[in-house]
C-alpha cells in the first residue's frame, strides 16, 4: 500500500483514476473488516488467517499476470481490491487479536512486544525492498514473489498455528495448573 500510486500508475490509470481507486480501496478495507468481525468468532482465527493468506497469494498471482500480459487497468485494479479484502479479513485485524490470545498472562507483554516488533519489521522490509525488487525482477516478478510467500503462509498456518477462538485468555496457565493437579493426585 505504500507504493499504491506507483503501482496504479504503472497499471495505466490516470491521476483521477488513481484517486478514485485509492478511495474505493478504503471502502473495501472497511467493509472487509466489518465482514470479518461478524465471522471470526464463528469460523475461528486459524481458518480466517489461512483464507486471508490464500486470498492475498491468489491476488498477487493475478496481479502479476495482468502486468505480464499488459492487460487493461481494470484487470490490475480488481486483484488489488481482492488483495485488500483478503488481507483485511485476516492478517490485518486478526494478527493483533490472535497474539493477544496466544500467550499466557505472565508472558503476554513481552511476547506481544516481540510479535508486533517482528510484524513491523517485516512490513518495513517489504516497504523498503519493493522499489529495488521492481528494478531487479520487474513488477510481475515482485508480485509472484509475494504470491509465493503467501502460499507458504497458508501451509505454515494450517500446519503450525493453533486455534485460539473460544479459549480463555489464560488457557495456557489454567491448562498447566490442571495438569499439575492431575499429576499430584496420581
Amino acid at each position: 500500500m505504500y507504493y499504491i500510486n506507483k503501482i496504479l500508475e504503472k497499471g495505466g490509470l490516470t491521476r483521477t483514476g488513481m484517486l478514485l481507486s485509492t478511495m474505493l480501496m478504503g471502502f473495501v478495507k472497511l467493509g472487509a473488516i466489518v465482514f470479518q468481525g461478524f465471522l471470526v468468532d464463528g469460523c475461528g482465527r486459524r481458518p480466517m488467517l489461512a483464507l486471508s493468506s490464500l486470498g492475498t497469494g491468489l491476488s498477487m498471482f493475478v496481479l502479476s499476470a495482468s502486468f505480464m500480459l499488459d492487460t487493461d487497468w481494470h484487470f490490475k485494479v480488481i486483484p488489488i481490491f481482492t488483495f485488500i479484502f483478503s488481507f483485511s479479513i485476516g492478517f490485518g485485524p486478526i494478527v493483533y487479536t490472535y497474539n493477544a490470545e496466544l500467550y499466557p498472562t505472565s508472558m503476554r507483554p513481552k511476547a506481544l512486544s516481540l510479535a508486533m516488533g517482528v510484524g513491523r519489521g517485516v512490513s518495513a522490509t517489504v516497504a523498503t525492498t519493493f522499489p529495488t525488487l521492481i528494478d531487479k525482477i520487474g513488477i510481475s516478478g515482485v508480485f509472484i514473489l509475494y504470491g509465493i510467500s503467501s502460499c507458504i503462509g497458508v501451509v505454515f498456518i494450517l500446519s503450525c498455528v493453533p486455534e485460539t477462538a473460544g479459549r480463555s485468555l489464560d488457557h495456557e496457565e489454567s491448562d498447566s495448573d490442571t495438569s499439575d493437579t492431575d499429576s499430584s493426585e496420581l
